[in-house]
């Protein structure tokens, strides 16, 4: 799992902007603090097979101009390793960890993510 290739930067500023639609105060941080509500939200595992990661790394690195840093040579089976671990607490946790499938164009994951805050933030409105 590439988690800089799975537009997690995109992604945050959107979860952000619909949490603040549905009244919920948000505060933009590096890492969420230590909250029920930051940790509902650090739970969701965007996933997708790491060749697919791999493409749009590309992708994204060859439009930029941008190198690979020293995380992103690492070899595939160490990427294959790392998505299976996760896969494996999420199975162990699905009722703390939700996995949304992120293989899919970015509308279609946004709206996989609107599904499960939804799940996820009623409780606090």
């Amino acid at each position: 799992m590439l988690i800089q290739s799975i537009d997690k930067s995109t992604n945050l500023a959107w979860v952000a902007q619909r949490l603040t639609a549905r009244g919920v105060d948000v505060v933009l941080t590096r890492e969420p603090g230590d909250t029920p509500r930051a940790e509902a939200i650090r739970e969701l595992l965007l996933d997708m097979p790491v060749t697919s990661a791999q493409r749009r790394l590309q992708g994204r690195l060859s439009a930029s101009g941008e190198v690979r840093d020293r995380f992103e040579q690492e070899r595939s089976a160490f990427f294959e390793a790392v998505r299976s671990a996760y896969l494996e607490r999420a199975s162990g946790s699905p009722q703390r960890m939700a996995v949304i499938d992120a293989d899919a164009p970015l509308e279609v994951v946004q709206a996989r993510l609107a599904a499960c805050l939804e799940a996820r933030v009623t409780p606090w409105l």
